[in-house]
């Protein structure tokens, strides 16, 4: 049995958001019970993971059994059937329930992003409607910031066991704080690397040279996620010591780095390794669109893009993204789970189904079957261990930079988004460019 959904509308006004808030629980997808009767427990105690320290103390009888954990994700975490990663949430879900038959999750499904999604929804029913509110909920790592300062999420000190940050990959538990406080789980990573179409090209090339000299086309998005930052042209800057940031946390760029950076793209456009269509490739999934099409013989992607479809792909091969000297330093971005109930006895529960679902076995298995990477290194570890993807994976996300604060990404991306077009078009050179990116940054413009 799958469950059923109905779209959630954004609200206009109180009125409209109380109504519709309550076609909303109606609309919500309750996850089915499991197909044989359990009986529950006389005492409606829940029993938490051993693995907790300290142990928490069991729930008192305030609450009424069943009770129901209310979950807001998206498409792409949702636990139904029809995709791989679909499905094996689904049965994740189905034996929490199985483990916990007082309990009961219900799953609604939001937009990721804009009216009406995830980050939105909550800010506009916490004031009016809190009733509405989740006990938990997924959220791009981008926007926890945001989350964290307007007292939306709850800090996870005390209610998730402190020793799973160990394990989580460097630049995930950059992600998961704010200002210093744990707020939020990574349950999913994202960075990018290189791939390329093994039938044109022998071996896949490892630095800027081995670029120049290529005979195949190097394609890239130009655009930028949400107005962030790029992560092909923060990539290579970042690989030659290029700072985001200086030491108070303020916006900040390097001209040597950037210079070099520049300098590269341009050059690589006058060779026509670099076709000055990437102009017009304004997201990843243009580039992949294009170079599926035979169009490049290598591209950099999201990793996502790469591991759900590798299966059909029998001639694209995988690689560190080339760049001068060598190093990899992908920008790393990603999901996290928050917990949003203030009441501390469902705060409990929701971190006791938070916990399930990041287990190493739970989350090791739906990642590798949504195609996603996980954050904890424990996860990774369960993936094939002969698979020649893994070692490579490892590397990068160990290596990996978390992405800036947005308050961060929105002064530099501009910028930085200007200088690279204006090189790729040839109307300015990498060192102009470099300057009036500077200039704009530390307010010269």
């Amino acid at each position: 049995m799958r469950p059923t959904c109905l779209p959630t509308a954004n609200p206009s006004s109180w009125v409209r958001l109380l109504i519709l808030g309550l076609l909303a629980l109606s609309a919500a997808c309750t996850l089915p019970a499991p197909s044989q009767t359990v009986t529950p427990p006389p005492s409606p105690t829940v029993t938490l993971a051993p693995s907790l320290t300290p142990p928490l103390p069991p729930v008192t009888p305030t609450l009424e059994r069943p009770l129901t954990l209310t979950l807001w994700t998206t498409e792409d975490f949702a636990p139904r059937g029809g995709s791989p990663g679909g499905n094996q949430l689904l049965q994740q879900f189905a034996a929490f329930q199985a483990d916990h038959p007082d309990l009961r999750v219900e799953v609604v499904l939001k937009k990721p992003y804009g009216p009406g999604g995830l980050l939105d929804y909550l800010r506009t029913a916490k004031p009016v409607a809190p009733s509405l509110l989740p006990d938990l909920m997924v959220l791009d790592a981008a926007e926890l910031p945001t989350a964290a300062r307007e007292g939306l999420v709850q800090p996870l000190d005390g209610l998730i066991p402190s020793e799973l940050l160990t394990d989580l990959f460097p630049f995930a538990v950059q992600l998961g704080e704010v200002d210093g406080v744990w707020v939020g789980v990574p349950y999913q990573a994202e960075l990018q690397h290189l791939v390329y179409d093994t039938t044109k090209l022998e071996r896949p090339p490892m630095s800027w040279r081995d670029v120049y000299s290529s005979t195949t086309p190097f394609l890239f998005a130009t655009g930028t996620p949400r107005g962030g930052l790029n992560d092909v042209l923060i990539n290579q800057y970042l690989a030659l010591g290029g700072r985001l940031v200086d030491e108070e946390g303020r916006p900040v760029l390097d001209r040597e780095p950037l210079v070099e950076v520049l300098t590269f793209f341009n050059r690589g456009r006058k060779l026509g390794v670099i076709p000055y269509r990437v102009l017009n490739l304004s997201n990843a999934a243009s580039v992949w669109t294009r170079f599926l099409a035979g169009e490049a013989g290598m591209a950099q992607l999201p990793a996502t893009f790469f591991l759900m479809e590798r299966d059909q792909l029998a001639h694209v091969g995988f690689a560190p993204v080339p760049t001068r000297n060598r190093q990899i330093a992908p920008l790393g971005r990603g999901w996290v789970l928050v917990v949003i109930t203030s009441d501390p006895e469902r705060q409990k529960l929701a971190a006791l189904l938070l916990e399930w679902l990041i287990e190493p076995e739970n989350n090791g298995a739906w990642s590798q079957a949504a195609g996603r990477l996980p954050a904890r290194r424990a996860s990774l570890e369960m993936w094939d261990q002969d698979d020649a993807y893994v070692p490579f994976i490892r590397q990068h996300l160990e290596r990996a930079v978390a992405a800036p604060p947005p308050e961060v990404e929105q002064v530099l991306a501009p910028p930085l988004q200007t200088a690279l077009r204006d090189v790729l078009r040839g109307v300015s050179t990498p060192e102009e460019a470099a300057e009036e990116a500077i200039a704009t940054v530390e307010g010269r413009r």
